[in-house]
């Protein structure tokens, strides 16, 4: 894991981030009932990065965090490049490990996060106590999921007096 960075003023919103299965499809192997990600020519990776965009569009409070596996395999220098469209700051990667894990050790080491949301289509990888933080996103649709961009959309018009209600997971 790399040094803490300094965040932007408060309050600060986390939105983590997984890739496959949430900006682009993530299924079945033609023929193998195996799970690995989609040939790229078939849908495109991040082909759902335009829904992420459009519904980060000026949240100045909002942060991005990747927990996903592609953060195993990139540099945070990549991971940035990747997500520099989005119009939000990239705020680095979860440490290597367990999703789960991963963001509560990222979450301690910053306690200036007020609240955070996880994008991610492995909903049965988090304990009860990330749920109410977890938009699961269904593999093959990921954001591009109506139901999936309403959440979303209802966790971004969140009011500062509703963070104040936020309790943190217990670890």
């Amino acid at each position: 894991m790399t040094a803490p960075r300094t965040l932007p003023a408060s309050p600060l919103r986390v939105l983590f981030l997984d890739f496959d299965g949430v900006l682009h499809p993530f299924g079945p192997k033609a023929g193998t009932g195996m799970l690995g990600p989609r040939a790229v020519h078939e849908t495109g990776e991040f082909c759902w990065m335009p829904e992420l965009v459009n519904a980060l569009q000026g949240r100045e409070d909002v942060g991005l965090v990747v927990h996903s596996s592609w953060r195993d395999i990139q540099t945070e220098a990549e991971l940035a490049n990747l997500l520099a469209g989005t119009g939000v700051p990239f705020l680095g990667a979860t440490p290597r490990g367990d999703r789960a894990e991963s963001i509560l050790k990222w979450l301690t080491a910053h306690p200036a996060v007020t609240d955070f949301c996880i994008l991610d289509d492995q909903a049965g990888k988090f304990p009860r106590s990330l749920k109410p933080h977890l938009i699961a996103c269904p593999r093959l649709k990921g954001l591009s999921a109506k139901p999936v961009q309403k959440k979303l959309q209802a966790w971004l018009a969140r009011t500062p007096d509703d963070l104040a209600t936020t309790v943190a997971p217990a670890n």
